[in-house]
């Protein structure tokens, strides 16, 4: 296959392979920092998550230490301090308690008496309120805050449960007796908080609200994310509520950068408080793992250059395996050309050949019809001129004893064989029949001259065909190969039986001869046959000089086949014949004793 890949091709291939490499590299280190930024967004999820726990037990440890001392407000002081100052992220530690409103004018007198100063309440039966089992309103103002400075001196005595931004979270505490979560709100200073309420039920009260107190944490959204920073500078963490508000963030992202942003969020629901933690952090370029893209350039250039190498090595190959196709191919086409003029030279050669052996043979034949017609006239006379003279001696010696008589006698007896013999050879040399009655009967009376019977042979014939309309030259030649075969069989084969078969086949396009001539005689060796078997050679030659095929076979015991195909020309009329008039049917049998 011829190389079809020009000098662009490969460089064309390998912009396109390098650049897939580098996006596959590219994609790696995609992958590579988002698995860190899954990491740090689950480490951060169990940080948050953590630190939501820590609130849940420090509630619990304000509730306990309540339940144990709901008076003492010096221990609730300590235990605040401590808690505030281990715990940066609880903005504030409160406590209300139940008051009803035959209570809130002794409330306030205590209040006053304890320094504190307390602001009344308006109340508005729109918004969810507290029943005691007298059937009383229930307040819950505020009797503990820490820290108490000036800035949160204004909640005491408040009752934030009327409030409808923590009613509904207050009043779940109060009834499911475990820490709930207000909604986000902001505080004083700016920061996003919420409120985590635990209701304060004493072990010896029963399920009404009497003793009824209720502890809770203001926990700063802020101090839930991690106080380490960022294990680099352009991660940013970011809390949402659960619509996707951003409630407080640390942070911040690159700038002007082409490079994706990866972000993971994770939900959190504590305490019936949903979060959303989000982790985002910008791909910069220093992430890009620059000397493994530099070294994956390096090894595509070098398969580029062994690429352009192998297949500069394989044009050049494939330009020198072209030349010498090419040179061969030259090579070819001259030795077929010599090979084709010598074919037709052998072909010429050949053909006059075949000329020239047919003319050897009919002038053969002539020469033997002239020697026939001479034997005839010339010696037919003579051979009558002395029986003539013998006939007369006769006469005129009448007496057989005589010298004389018996001498023209024997003259004439001599005569007689001499024309005997003489009129067997000039039917040999020319069969006089073939010309007075045709092939078939040409054939007949050459089988009765060989006298087959008396020596003990057995031939069997069969003949089809318009035998007798062929030309001298046809007629002639199988008459030959008959009597040559017949006779051959008869001097070397010591046969029993003989087949002799003549068929002569037409069709449309095609008109030939056939001629079976088989033996089960002893047979030959047909090695043997170029030492002396000049008559099957003569054989041979005939056929040939017709344009036929002459095959023999034969093996020592096997008997003699000749097997003789002959063409003959198709005419007009040959064609139009096809089933000429002939004194012979098809296939007709005859057996001659």
């Amino acid at each position: 296959m011829k190389t079809t890949l020009n000098k662009w091709t490969l460089p064309a291939l390998w912009l396109i392979l390098a650049g897939c490499l580098q996006l596959v590299l590219i994609n790696l280190d995609y992958n590579r920092i988002q698995q860190q930024v899954s990491e740090e967004a689950s480490y951060l999820y169990d940080n948050i998550y953590d630190r939501t726990r820590l609130n849940e037990l420090l509630l619990q440890s304000f509730t306990t230490l309540v339940d144990a001392q709901p008076d003492d407000h010096q221990a609730l002081r300590r235990f605040a301090t401590s808690m505030r100052a281990r715990n940066p992220h609880i903005a504030r530690l409160q406590l209300q308690e139940r008051v009803s409103v035959s209570q809130q004018s002794r409330f306030e007198q205590s209040m006053h008496g304890r320094g504190y100063t307390y602001f009344s309440i308006r109340l508005n039966n729109d918004r969810p309120e507290l029943i005691g089992s007298n059937g009383e309103r229930v307040y819950f103002p505020f009797t503990f805050l820490e820290p108490f400075n000036s800035e949160t001196r204004r909640f005491l005595g408040l009752d934030m449960s009327t409030d409808a931004q923590f009613a509904s979270s207050f009043l779940d505490s109060v009834y499911y007796r475990r820490p709930v979560a207000t909604a986000p709100f902001t505080l004083d200073d700016g920061r996003a908080a919420y409120t985590l309420y635990q209701a304060v039920v004493p072990h010896s009260s029963n399920d009404s609200l009497d003793n009824l107190q209720v502890a809770s944490l203001v926990i700063t959204y802020e101090g839930l994310l991690p106080t380490a920073p960022a294990k680099d500078s352009y991660t940013k963490v970011a809390l949402l509520d659960a619509h996707g508000n951003l409630l407080v963030q640390s942070g911040q992202l690159a700038e002007n950068s082409w490079l994706p942003t990866l972000s993971v969020t994770q939900r959190l629901n504590r305490f019936g408080q949903p979060l959303q933690v989000q982790l985002s952090r910008s791909m910069v370029w220093s992430d890009i793992n620059w000397m493994l893209m530099l070294g994956a350039m390096l090894f595509s250039l070098a398969l580029l250059k062994l690429a352009q190498a192998y297949h500069e090595q394989k044009s050049a190959s494939q330009r020198q395996r072209e030349e010498v196709l090419q040179q061969l191919e030259s090579e070819r086409n001259q030795l077929e050309e010599r090979v084709s003029q010598r074919t037709r030279e052998l072909n010429a050669q050949l053909w006059e050949n075949q000329r020239l052996a047919h003319k050897v043979m009919e002038v053969q034949e002539t020469e033997r019809r002239h020697l026939a017609r001479e034997l005839h006239d010339e010696l037919g006379q003579s051979l009558t001129a002395i029986r003539t003279d013998a006939s007369m001696l006769k006469r005129l010696h009448p007496n057989e004893t005589s010298a004389v008589h018996q001498s023209a006698d024997s003259i004439d007896a001599i005569a007689r064989h001499i024309y005997a013999v003489t009129y067997d050879l000039m039917r040999y040399l020319r069969p006089t029949s073939l010309d007075d009655l045709g092939l078939v009967d040409a054939l007949h009376e050459c089988i009765s001259n060989l006298r087959l019977h008396e020596q003990g042979l057995h031939l069997e014939t069969r003949f089809s065909g318009p035998l007798n309309e062929m030309t001298e030259t046809y007629n002639i030649t199988l008459y030959r190969l008959v009597q040559e075969s017949l006779t051959n069989i008869v001097r070397h084969a010591s046969a029993s039986h003989i087949t002799l078969e003549l068929h002569r086949r037409q069709q449309e396009d095609e008109d030939y001869l056939e001629l079976s001539i088989r033996d089960n005689g002893h047979g030959f060796s047909q090695h043997g046959e170029s030492k002396g078997g000049f008559g099957l050679i003569g054989m041979r030659e005939r056929v040939n000089a017709l344009g036929g095929q002459f095959q023999i076979q034969s093996a020592p015991g096997s008997g003699t086949w000749v097997d003789v195909t002959i063409p003959l020309p198709v005419t007009a009329e040959a064609a139009t014949v096809l089933t000429p008039a002939t004194p012979y049917p098809a296939e007709k049998a005859v057996q001659l004793h």
